[in-house]
């Protein structure tokens, strides 16, 4: 999603998160960074280039020293680049406003109904709500124009306040965290109002001239008024890098509109966490974690211990930015494209400044051996597994067999992949030749050094078994009104915003569908719906819902009498795909929000 950031393993607020803050402002660091930090960077940027995986920088810079910027950086971008942060933006909103706070021009837990009187629950919902994704507004993300139009359009202040406003809140301010970009929109207004200078002005003046940051300021209406500002790419295999349309600044303003180049975000981390910006309470309170996240800034586990940070994309570009307590060292990263998953290169930057035997990879195309094995868990016994993949010969419409070892009790295949080094391999496991492992894919750094093996087990994901048990009761209920030619179970289970497309009668809405259900209940030839068992698969969409995958019967009574009474049908099988929509306050309910019916 646009601006959204990707979080790894965040950790609660605790005693050891306490520790963290204590040795923000340490005067030495509690171990130094290798000597051949820059030489790894340096060796990881260049492969990123020569391969065509990236396009982008990076910069690292410890305590009292300036950082040391290394560029991957192809012929279709500047090295100099400004690039899009994306909700990096977030982190630099949040210290702003937190100034205001310092300076007692605003506090933090006043309700915003003073900036927006007309915001739903404005007089519940505080400046620290929006700070910590916990008001309860729509996201202005779930505009169902927003990827289409609304994003690339000049939007003012009216038009931002009024779609937020629109949207269905999803529950109680402060009852809990969800990420949010129509908060940071917000804080930007309130930033203005307070401070009373535009975004830009105020960014120039409280960070920019304060530290010196060049190439850092709101993103220019278009790359062609700024050709400093590297745009967005996608990679095509035929076509190389492809530039990609850009997000309107005005749109996503504090959320995600700043650009800037890592050797300045690196400054930005240094100045906030060494105490030169917010008072020291005031950065206490900041970095306090709760669900996950704190005002505008979150920890990272991994390479280097806990990370305070923030990371950001927006359209192609990707931007993280972390700072470490332990060893008083920042890094930054900001890439205009990337064919590297985010995590995994992040992941990458994290272990070449920490870890000194880190092999950096060279993303060229190898072969690796992997013996699969897989230990299954679950009565009754399998009588197959199968393997799927990304990695040839591994791929995702064909079964690869594994073979039963009585000794171990685990099953087990060998095969040689053919690998971009560097790159994660995904994979899955298959029951009996159907029934999917309920987890997100596995992911394998294969090497072609050695030989490996992946000692599995099967792994069904217990929350993810209850939601597919919700989401399966859900559509029984829904289609026991099919079934029964009674239209209250559909009316009742359908959202009020539904879209349902079938490739032989076109698009449909709320209304439209149960006008075309009623006319068939009124119709002579009953219909029923059923499952194709072992055909449905349920994905959870994060906080929102989930994906149902699947194909179902729809059968009509045989034409004539006798093969009635002999209970023949006439049946045909069609997929379908269905996302459901949890209820904001009864979130063990779900309405089907999107249909797409196929296959007739």
């Amino acid at each position: 999603m646009r601006w959204l950031s990707t979080f790894y393993t965040a950790l609660c607020w605790s005693a050891r998160s306490g520790l963290v803050f204590s040795a923000l402002a340490t005067a030495q660091p509690t171990h130094s960074l290798d000597a051949r930090v820059p030489e790894r960077l340096r060796e990881w940027t260049q492969n990123l280039a020569r391969e065509n995986m990236a396009l982008g920088a990076v910069a690292v810079g410890s305590a009292g020293q300036a950082s040391v910027q290394f560029v991957a950086a192809p012929s279709v971008t500047v090295p100099q680049s400004r690039f899009r942060i994306g909700s990096v933006s977030k982190l630099l909103t949040a210290i702003m406003v937190l100034q205001l706070a310092d300076e007692g021009r605003l506090r933090v837990d006043e309700p915003i109904a003073r900036f927006f009187p007309n915001l739903p629950a404005a007089d519940r919902i505080t400046v620290a709500h929006l700070l910590s994704h916990r008001s309860g507004l729509g996201n202005i993300n779930d505009l169902p124009n927003f990827d289409r139009t609304f994003v690339f359009e000049s939007q003012g202040k009216a038009d931002l306040v009024s779609a937020i406003a629109d949207l269905p809140r999803g529950f109680e301010p402060g009852e809990r965290m969800q990420y949010n970009n129509s908060g940071y929109i917000l804080l930007s207004f309130v930033l203005e109002a307070v401070d009373g200078r535009s975004f830009q002005a105020a960014l120039d003046a409280r960070l920019i001239k304060a530290l010196g940051l060049q190439d850092t300021g709101l993103a220019s209406d278009s790359h062609e008024a700024n050709p400093r500002e590297s745009p967005s790419f996608m990679w095509q295999d035929d076509e190389g890098w492809k530039r990609q349309r850009a997000t309107h600044p005005s749109v996503p303003r504090g959320a995600g509109a700043i650009v800037s180049s890592p050797a300045y975000l690196v400054r930005v981390a240094q100045a906030l966490f060494g105490g030169k910006l917010l008072r020291v309470e005031t950065l206490q309170r900041m970095v306090a974690q709760r669900d996950g996240f704190g005002l505008g800034v979150t920890q990272i586990e991994g390479a280097g211990g806990i990370a305070l940070g923030h990371e950001g994309v927006i359209d192609g570009s990707h931007a993280v930015l972390l700072w470490f307590a332990q060893s008083q060292t920042a890094i930054a990263w900001c890439s205009s494209a990337s064919r590297v998953p985010r995590s995994n290169l992040v992941r990458t930057l994290r272990e070449a400044v920490f870890e000194p035997a880190m092999r950096v990879p060279s993303y060229e195309m190898t072969t690796a051996t992997v013996t699969f094995i897989v230990e299954p868990q679950g009565e009754p016994p399998p009588q197959s597994m199968w393997l799927r993949g990304n990695a040839s010969p591994l791929n995702w419409e064909r079964n690869i067999p594994l073979r039963f070892h009585a000794d171990s009790g685990t099953w087990r295949t060998t095969t040689t992949l053919t690998v971009r080094e560097g790159m994660p391999v995904e994979y899955k496991y298959l029951r009996n030749q159907d029934q999917w492992e309920r987890t997100p894919n596995r992911l394998l750094l294969a090497h072609s050094k050695s030989s490996q093996t992946t000692n599995d087990v099967w792994n069904h994901d217990a929350a993810r078994m209850h939601l597919r048990d919700r989401i399966l009761r859900a559509d029984a209920v829904l289609f026991d009104g099919l079934n029964t030619r009674n239209l209250t179970p559909l009316s009742e289970g359908f959202s009020p915003k539904l879209e349902f497309f079938h490739d032989a009668t076109g698009f449909a809405d709320y209304d439209e569908t149960l006008r075309r259900f009623a006319e068939n209940f009124r119709s002579n030839k009953p219909l029923s719906r059923e499952l194709v068992p072992g055909s449905s698969e349920v994905f959870p969409l994060g906080d929102f819902g989930a994906l149902h995958v699947g194909k179902h019967l729809f059968c009509r009574p045989a034409p004539n009498e006798a093969k009635v009474r002999d209970g023949e049908r006439q049946c045909a099988s069609f997929r379908f795909s269905h996302v459901w929509e949890r209820e904001p306050v009864e979130r063990e309910r779900f309405r089907l929000l999107r249909v797409v019916s196929f296959d007739h």
